[in-house]
């Protein structure tokens, strides 16, 4: 090869830099890690668990494991014993074993406990996870590859099965665990790791450098490339594809002069429309591509604005599933963890799309709880106001204060900017009795019988305890990266069956977090998790979180999500008149059912829309007929950057994983 080294910089007026390499870096050493009975021919020593140890169909040798499946157990786990595996932080691991199964529905996961010692017992750091594919009767080898996280002293090994597989064989056998080489990505886009936002159209962006939003002069932003070594015989193409089209909107191949060390390619971005690009550099040996890196650019306002909201007189929810203020519908915009000063929510209505916040308190009603209601409703947003906070809830004792109680819903409840009670956060989780929350329901209602009263669940198998304590049909999983999106679905299912017959607001936390050591949430994985909820019913969207301290990642901290973000609300926008109109009786579409697509079909001012989704981490190729198609265009929505073929009502899809597709006809 003759083109050494590629070095390469998407500069903005010179404001943004990002290097692109072509040598890879490896550590010295890899080496198999000793497993303590790693084909479990020893019995159950060295592991502890719900398991057995059997002699039918082991992978090798004469023995396997066998998990034991248990519905609802949220911690259903088989784990490595002491004395742990010692390791350092930022070592790199691939942890490998063999199963088989005959799960048909919920998560099957080989993971890995990071640990560290205080006071010599160990402590967890955090938990990497990797899904096995369900029913695969044969032996199959599944690996995670993972690097230690900060505090990391130890490592144990864990098989682990969904609270919400309710039945199924699984076994496991042959482990290993070998400390790797560490690769360094051949190719590395930084710091421009994918969006680019225009505030608006006189052009301010967000400098990654300087880590705030900048004038520039769009006319000037230009792919800026610098190269190490000889490039005799090579070329660089540069592509930028829009989501509208499938030819690229711009596209050169620049041929490289031999002992050429820079070039500088105008990207004319202010001359295209609002959208989502995908920007592709190759570099080119004849017609061998050496190297590419493809990156995400959106180009916008920046901004999602909530419209201006009416005082409130009641909030209610209607047959439908809808939430409503004053008796009409209400698309519902939060933002967990939100701030609660007049710019930051001001920021966060204009550019997130927030009408709704969370507004708690503290020790005091005067000086937190109702102020921060008055605060809320100056920047334009409704409150959820907080009910467990420690002026009126003892956590140790898990019982409210009821005059305290009493009080603030007595100064509240008339607030012109109170949508409604956020009564208690995960009392599931907590272990706080189902019939106090319930008592302290029963006299928020008895005060205040106009708004709607919140409650946030998190265990799938409590959710029918909880249920009539609240109003709305929430509660909270976090999947990404680790696991498959299917459990969002299978807790939306569990959530709205708990409900007696009755059609509650459904809400599922969106992630918009990652715990340290995992990365965030991609524009593809967190629009899945909201088509996905929008197909079970979903009109108030929360997102988890703005704010989390360090190390946890949460949305302030990227540039890159809040666009994603951003780029969502304004879809949610578009979808409203579709989003608030009741759901009719589903078609049955064959084909999709059975390659596990999720799909919802209405009828809208005179237009039929069908949403579907694959959350599934496999790629699926199917045929189907259009549902009360009769002729006419058919348009995708957001997306016209399709591979379907369409032939009169028939459509021969290809869905990838974690795809989005919106028909319009």
């Amino acid at each position: 090869m003759k083109c050494i080294k590629l070095n390469t910089v998407l500069a903005f007026c010179t404001l943004m830099t990002a290097f692109v390499r072509a040598d890879t870096t490896f550590a010295d050493t890899e080496q198999t890690t000793t497993v303590a009975n790693a084909g479990f021919e020893k019995g159950k020593h060295g592991f502890g668990g719900n398991y057995n140890i059997v002699s039918h169909n082991p992978h090798s040798g004469t023995a396997c494991l066998q998990q034991f499946v248990q519905l609802g157990n949220t911690w259903n786990c088989v784990q490595s014993l002491a004395p742990y595996i010692p390791c350092k932080a930022g070592e790199t691991f691939e942890l490998s074993a063999w199963n088989r199964n005959t799960v048909t529905t919920g998560d099957v996961l080989l993971g890995v406990r990071f640990i560290k010692f205080i006071n010599g017992q160990p402590e967890s750091v955090g938990y990497r996870w990797k899904i096995v594919s369900n029913n695969m009767g044969e032996w199959a080898k599944y690996s995670l590859i993972f690097k230690t996280i900060e505090g990391t002293e130890a490592l144990a090994l864990y098989f682990r099965v969904g609270e919400t597989v309710p039945d199924g064989n699984v076994c496991w056998d042959d482990i290993t665990l070998i400390r790797t080489k560490e690769i360094v990505p051949r190719i590395s886009l930084q710091p421009l790791t994918s969006s680019v936002i225009f505030r608006d159209r006189q052009q301010e962006l967000f400098d990654y450098n300087k880590k705030q939003i900048v004038k520039v002069n769009a006319e000037n932003i230009s792919l800026n490339l610098i190269f190490y070594g000889n490039n005799e015989d090579c070329s660089v193409k540069t592509e930028l594809l829009n989501e509208a089209s499938i030819k690229p909107v711009i596209q050169k191949s620049i041929k490289l002069a031999k002992n050429q060390k820079e070039l500088s390619v105008p990207m004319n971005l202010n001359t295209l429309p609002l959208g989502r690009y995908t920007l592709t550099v190759s570099l080119m040996e004849n017609d061998k591509v050496l190297e590419k890196e493809s990156k995400l650019i959106i180009i916008g306002r920046g901004m999602a604005e909530s419209p201006l909201l009416e005082p409130v007189k009641n909030s209610s929810s209607d047959k439908y599933g809808n939430i409503l203020v004053n008796g009409k519908p209400v698309i519902m915009l939060f933002y967990f963890h939100n701030p609660l000063t007049v710019p930051d929510l001001t920021m966060l209505r204009r550019n997130f799309g927030a009408n709704t916040a969370q507004v708690c308190g503290g020790n005091s009603l005067d000086d937190d709880l109702c102020r921060n209601v008055d605060i809320a409703w100056e920047s334009g947003v409704y409150s959820w106001a907080v009910l467990f906070h420690p002026a009126m809830f003892d956590r140790k004792a898990k019982k409210w204060k009821d005059k305290e109680l009493t009080d603030a819903v007595n100064r509240l409840k008339n607030h012109p900017g109170l949508i409604g009670w956020d009564l208690i956060d995960e009392p599931d989780g907590q272990n706080i009795p189902a019939e106090e929350v319930m008592r302290v329901r029963n006299i928020i209602r008895q005060l205040d019988p106009n708004h709607l009263i919140w409650v946030n669940l998190c265990q799938p198998h409590k959710f029918r305890e909880y249920s009539q304590t609240t109003d709305l049909a929430s509660y909270d999983v976090y999947p990404l990266p680790d696991n498959s999106l299917v459990v969002i679905a299978e807790n939306n299912k569990a959530i709205m069956a708990a409900q007696s017959q009755i059609v509650k607001p459904l809400l599922s936390c969106l992630q918009t977090y990652s715990q340290p050591g995992n990365r965030a949430p991609t524009y593809e994985e967190i629009r899945a998790e909201t088509y996905l909820c929008i197909v079970d019913g979903m009109r108030a969207f929360a997102f988890y979180a703005w704010y989390d301290p360090d190390p946890i990642f949460s949305l302030n901290k990227s540039m890159e999500l809040q666009s994603y973000i951003q780029y969502l609300v304004m879809q949610i926008h578009t979808l409203k008149d579709f989003l608030i109109a009741p759901t009719p009786p589903q078609p049955v579409i064959a084909e999709m059912d059975k390659n596990g697509i999720r799909y919802l079909f209405k009828i809208v001012n005179g237009k039929n829309y069908l949403i579907t989704v694959n959350p599934e981490a496999k790629t699926k190729k199917y045929t189907f007929v259009l549902p009360e198609y009769r002729n006419g265009p058919v348009e995708l929505m957001f997306d016209a950057n399709s591979n379907a073929k369409i032939s009169d009502k028939q459509v021969e899809e290809t869905m990838p994983s974690m795809g989005v597709k919106i028909y319009i006809y």
